[in-house]
């Protein structure tokens, strides 16, 4: 009989929330927007279905797919203030109590000093196929400061694979994506110390009430799991989900490829944010210092890495500097160094502290104006020997105008036009990666280049290259890179012609760039050795805001004497 009695009351619920709704003329509020963000419900054309994987975060069986049946039966448990209902799913137990004027005796509770929210982007990380494209987190900002605040993200933590197994995993959902907490120290270290990531921190606009229901809601997702995409259902979809869940406006994210720039710049849009501030990688300061010493300057920094010296008296402050920038990379990741690192650490302190010049960390300046992070690119090139094109570039992340370190990440780009012949062609670069750090004896970095790409003109072509260097800085704001690969290719991307068969070149070159006009003017000069042909290849590119400007001389004996125009516009 009670089992009976409960259907009962169970319909009586479903049948007045769809009558009320319905007659109102109203939508029915479990397909409201709040009630299908708080679950993670989307329609899929015929009806709706819950982007969370495992039956634990729903109430009823049917809950993952049907957002009527799951609001119903969770109406019923907040009204008999069930206690595992209050205590799994604290922020839909406020909400429906609110909804239904229901006395509010919450199991769980916010902490009180949680007084702000901001969203973080970490950039880039090149050494990470997931995190080349940067990350996402929130972090519940203490009044006690940074040490009693907390980090919530979204993170998918692979089984032990190999690397083809990753990267099949991650394009097809096979690993297991779930929120989590944690202390703000713990894994910032990660970012500034192990990854050296630049980190690009933004207020979040939220009240006081939205910011206690963000908590309640990552008290609740502690019971989800979801498939982890690296394409799309990534860290940055994720977090624009959660914070849908509390925003009064949603932004919109369901596009073909997800990066975190996108939901930033969603935010900013939505103006959603209202500040932010960078904290550079430590080896950007690190190069940015070091590149301005002398010869002997730069002897002495090295010097303080690889041994302890009795005394820093006599070395430069700004050596003492650059040294300091590096020194807590340098214990955290070679540990051979830690010793003598840790030792002179302590004198350049007391030197700098003496000569009061002791500031060696940027100061947290906000900035209210909240600039768009460029993650697009289209552009036009045109020339006598090579036609007119038009490309398009829906992912493209670019450092082009620093020259301290080179980083390029180019997806799925396409390129359509017509060649000298009027012959109409097609391609599509899949990858373009650059990335390089200029050398010294401490970081031993090294430049390297990938590059995928297909396209169509009469007939299929590809050009498939690697090239593998080091970069130097000899002199001031200068870089010079040599570099030595193998490309797999029919197509001459030099002078953009056609080659009688799929063949492997082997390729070398050497680049040359610098400033003309500070981060406005950049002169790059290329000799490379490709297709068993020599190319002289010097270029003059201009930077306008988004825009730029670059002319291209392509010259190799008996096959090219040619020059290149190109207008892009970054977005």
């Amino acid at each position: 009989m009670a089992i009976i009695s409960w259907i009962i009351k169970y319909s009586s619920v479903i049948l007045i929330a769809t009558t009320l709704g319905y007659a109102s003329g109203e939508t029915p509020v479990y397909y409201r927007e709040a009630w299908l963000d708080l679950l993670y419900y989307e329609s899929d054309g015929k009806g709706y279905k819950s982007l969370v994987d495992n039956t634990q975060f729903f109430i009823t069986d049917r809950g993952k797919y049907d957002p009527k049946h799951e609001y119903a039966a969770s109406v019923q448990l907040a009204k008999s203030h069930d206690v595992e209902f209050r205590r799994r799913f604290p922020l839909r137990y406020k909400r429906l109590c609110e909804a239904h004027g229901l006395a509010y005796k919450p199991l769980v509770t916010v902490r009180p000093d949680i007084e702000s929210v901001q969203i973080v982007y970490p950039s880039r990380y090149m050494g990470n196929p997931a995190s080349m494209f940067g990350h996402l987190f929130l972090i519940f900002e203490s009044k006690n400061g940074l040490l009693d605040s907390s980090i919530f993200h979204y993170t998918a933590v692979p089984d032990a694979v190999n690397s083809i197994q990753y990267i099949i995993y991650g394009l097809t959902g096979g690993f297991s994506g779930h929120f989590s907490t944690e202390p703000y120290y713990k894994r910032i270290k990660d970012y500034n110390y192990v990854e050296d990531r630049e980190v690009i921190y933004y207020d979040l606009v939220l009240s006081n009430d939205q910011i206690d229901d963000l908590q309640l809601h990552a008290e609740e997702l502690k019971h989800a799991q979801f498939d982890y995409y690296f394409i799309d259902e990534n860290c940055g979809f994720f977090i624009g989900k959660a914070l849908n869940v509390v925003l009064e406006t949603n932004i919109s994210m369901r596009t073909v490829f997800v990066s975190p720039s996108q939901i930033i710049n969603a935010l900013q849009a939505n103006q959603a944010l209202s500040a932010y501030y960078v904290r550079p990688s430590l080896t950007s300061q690190f190069n940015q210092t070091y590149q301005q010493l002398s010869s002997g300057q730069k002897k002495d920094t090295i010097r303080l890495f690889l041994e302890r010296t009795p005394s820093v008296d006599t070395i430069h402050p700004e050596s003492l500097k650059a040294f300091l920038y590096y020194s807590e990379y340098a214990i955290n990741n070679y540990s051979a160094l830690a010793t003598p690192v840790r030792h002179n650490r302590i004198l350049a302190y007391q030197k700098l502290q003496s000569l009061q010049d002791s500031v060696i960390r940027h100061p947290i300046n906000k900035r209210p104006d909240v600039p768009k992070i460029y993650s697009q690119k289209i552009s036009v090139q045109n020339g006598p020997t090579t036609g007119l094109f038009a490309s398009y570039h829906p992912v493209y992340y670019a450092n082009d105008q620093r020259l301290v370190g080179m980083k390029q990440l180019d997806v799925a780009s396409m390129r359509l036009g017509y060649d000298h012949a009027q012959q109409a062609q097609v391609d599509i670069r899949l990858v373009d990666i650059v990335n390089s750090t200029p050398y010294n004896k401490i970081q031993s970095d090294s430049a390297w280049r990938l590059r995928s790409m297909v396209g169509y003109k009469r007939y299929g072509f590809l050009d498939q290259s690697f090239d593998y260097g080091v970069g130097l800085i000899p002199v001031t704001h200068s870089m010079v890179y040599g570099f030595i690969g193998g490309q797999l290719s029919n197509y001459n991307t030099m002078e953009e012609q056609a080659l009688p068969d799929v063949s492997v070149y082997p390729s070398a070159g050497i680049r040359w760039l610098t400033p003309l006009i500070g981060d406005v003017l950049k002169f790059d000069l290329g000799y490379e050795y490709r297709y068993h042909q020599v190319y002289l290849n010097p270029s003059i590119i201009g930077y306008m805001r988004e825009y730029s400007v670059q002319l291209v001389y392509t010259y190799s004996p008996s096959t090219i004497n040619a020059v290149l125009a190109s207008v892009s516009k970054v977005f």
